[in-house]
């Protein structure tokens, strides 16, 4: 595919659950109020090649990918706000491991932890802390069980990797898209157009060696309302867009 220039999706890539950072830490002086109020969702989506690759490339994290998971995986389902900041960390039940065994086997493959040295249950745990807290505010979310299992029907409502191969858009070193093949991929699947989130390959440009050849996306945000209806996200900043080809990793 020819490299076309256009605006490219955001180089910058979300703070994973492993990153610094402490309940605590996010809700310093933020009202009980402000840090529970909220008026839709964010799902984010990985490809977990393409993550893999970015944090064993940069030393961040040492990455495996669990045998069993072959698609797209779940990063979380997080409340957020219209205007401010997403709610976190809200008042609510402690994690309890236990509860999520009737879909533990679900979770493996769908909603894994790649970081070599921490656990799936630590990441699940980060995940309701942080963000499930907050929608058990809805009732359909109220439990543990409630929220992660309604997350799992999330992504397979979604089906991301068969969709995109309608569009011909499927795993490759050598074969390039723009940010316009997705879009009019997602529009055409799901009435939306996604956030997605990129970083930059190791191979350098042959007319600017300064520069990547191309890019790897690595994550997609779809933004839902309470009834769990894709929506245009209402805020969409890019701000390291780069004109540059990108690939899904193979």
């Amino acid at each position: 595919m020819e490299h076309r220039n256009v605006i490219i999706i955001a180089l910058t890539i979300l703070c994973t659950w492993a990153g610094p950072g402490t309940c605590q830490s996010f809700t310093s002086g933020l009202s009980v109020a402000a840090v529970e109020e909220w008026d839709h969702f964010i799902f984010s989506m990985h490809w977990p090649q393409s993550i893999c690759v970015e944090r064993n490339e940069t030393g961040i994290f040492n990455c495996s990918i669990p045998r069993e998971t072959t698609s797209w995986i779940i990063h979380g389902l997080w409340p957020t706000n219209n205007t401010s900041e997403k709610p976190v960390c809200c008042k609510g039940a402690a994690f309890n491991r236990s509860l999520l065994d009737p879909i533990k086997d679900q979770l493996d493959v769908h909603w894994p932890n790649l970081f070599i040295g921490q656990t799936a249950g630590e990441f699940w745990k980060h995940e309701w802390k942080k963000h499930g807290t907050c929608a058990a505010s809805m009732e359909s979310l109220n439990t543990q069980l409630k929220y992660f299992n309604v997350t799992l029907s999330i992504l397979e409502k979604f089906n991301i990797a068969s969709g995109l191969a309608q569009f011909n858009i499927v795993p490759s070193d050598n074969t390039f898209y723009t940010v316009s093949d997705f879009q009019r991929a997602f529009n055409s699947l799901y009435n939306v157009s996604p956030k997605m989130l990129c970083f930059p390959s190791s191979r350098k440009s042959k007319n600017d060696p300064k520069r990547s050849a191309y890019q790897y996306i690595s994550e997609i945000e779809f933004c839902m309302d309470k009834q769990f209806s894709n929506i245009e996200c209402p805020r969409k900043i890019h701000p390291n867009s780069r004109p540059r080809p990108f690939c899904l990793h193979p």
